[in-house]
């Protein structure tokens, strides 16, 4: 019975047992229970508190963490280390503390993390570090050594719904194929693996960083709020910015996208204006705000398309390998090269509105719409590839300007 604050740091080499309806709190101290053949205790109706800053690190292993039938609480910032490989916890009320799971046994064993709601957590030691159920972190998630399984070892697919902010310095994140990860803060890699081939996370934060480090996400969601790149960007499947935006305009980041790139509900993509962007899916800025005053963007992908809304534009345009089939008109504020790819505008009345030089090289080749006016305020070049339209007008609007066709090919209205 009783309250038991601990007055120093402490080194227990056997068992720690709480029991009897007894509580005891760290406090400011650190506590250490060095045998990983003892028990760690918290009895029925007995309570182990973080009412300070202090931390205790439990080095029992196998199921020798115990307090299914006890209370863990914490009402500061304390911190717990479990290197149990199957601890269990009944009551738990993690304030704004900090579990550490840490089991490092030199050959990689499993742990399991137990689950509960988490204030923050953070995942070292070594091996897998496995989930069997969804995730949930109210504060901040760490990965310092070791990997977080949300698989459990390909057992299940289950979501992380994290709060606030992701980091990792080493080990790796296996998220599975889960469509429901979810991230409130920023995402920080310095270093450790993170290579999805499925599954969606979306960041629905605002204000937030986005920082990758040689790794990529599979689907990645720009929600609610602004997210600014802190590095290159790749991305394996699709990238959707709704409604939130992603600002790449701040340095000299990229985006490589190998999905389709999707703006909806207002949604805003900002890119940084001196470097090049590629996309390999199709592109679709429809429900959004796309207006950069510099840049290039690369389609590279084959049978793809693109739409964009009235009132959006892009800078210097690329169609790379293979077709692109307009689905709107296009207005490009730079330059439009076709190279060595298709851009097919035959299909619909879409007309291409473009404020500098048009390049075709290659093989490259440009169907417009037959019936249709396009305007070019800049040079033509068409000597590498192929333009031969059956109908149709071209207006060149620009001053001190060159038009060079190659053998072969032909206007049909020409203002």
């Amino acid at each position: 019975n009783g309250l038991y604050t601990a007055a120093s740091n402490l080194t227990i080499n056997s068992h720690f047992r709480i029991r009897n309806n007894g509580q005891f709190d760290v406090s400011t101290f650190t506590i250490n229970q060095t045998s990983a053949s003892a028990q760690f205790l918290v009895g029925s109706g007995s309570s182990l508190l973080f009412g300070n800053t202090g931390t205790l690190n439990s080095d029992t292993r196998a199921t020798g963490f115990n307090s299914t039938d006890g209370t863990i609480t914490f009402t500061a910032a304390g911190t717990l280390k479990i290197a149990a490989e199957n601890a269990s916890i009944g009551t738990f009320n993690p304030g704004t503390g900090t579990v550490v799971y840490d089991r490092d046994d030199g050959i990689g064993n499993d742990q399991n993390i137990v689950n509960v709601t988490y204030n923050n957590l953070e995942i070292d030691g070594s091996g897998d570090k496995d989930v069997g159920a969804n995730l949930t972190v109210n504060g901040n998630l760490i990965i310092t050594n070791g990997t977080l399984d949300l698989t459990n070892n390909g057992l299940g697919n289950f979501d992380l719904a994290l709060a606030t902010d992701f980091s990792m310095a080493a080990g790796s994140l296996t998220a599975g194929t889960s469509d429901a990860h979810t991230v409130g803060g920023s995402w920080t890699e310095t270093g450790g693996t993170f290579a999805p081939t499925a599954g969606t996370f979306t960041f629905n934060g605002d204000a937030k960083t986005i920082t990758q480090s040689g790794n990529n996400f599979f689907n990645l969601t720009i929600a609610a709020g602004t997210k600014t790149a802190g590095s290159d960007l790749n991305i394996d499947g699709a990238l959707l910015i709704d409604p939130g935006t992603l600002d790449m305009s701040g340095t000299n980041y990229t985006l490589d996208l190998e999905g389709d790139l999707t703006i909806a509900n207002a949604g805003t993509f900002t890119p940084q204006a001196s470097t090049t962007h590629d996309v390999a899916g199709s592109w679709d800025d429809e429900g959004g705000t796309f207006t950069p005053g510099a840049g290039t963007i690369i389609l590279s992908g084959d049978s793809k398309t693109i739409t964009t809304a009235g009132g959006n534009n892009f800078f210097n345009l690329t169609i790379a390998a293979g077709t692109k089939t307009a689905a709107s008109d296009l207005d490009v504020n730079g330059a439009l090269v076709i190279d060595p790819g298709t851009l097919d505008m035959s299909v619909t009345d879409y007309t291409l509105d473009l404020e500098g030089d048009l390049t075709i090289a290659n093989a490259g080749t440009f169907t417009p719409q037959g019936s249709n006016t396009h305007n070019v305020a800049g040079s033509w070049d068409d000597q590498g590839g192929t333009f031969t339209p059956t109908n149709g007008t071209i207006i060149f609007s620009g001053d001190s300007k060159t038009i060079t066709t190659a053998g072969g090919n032909n206007f049909y209205g020409f203002t």
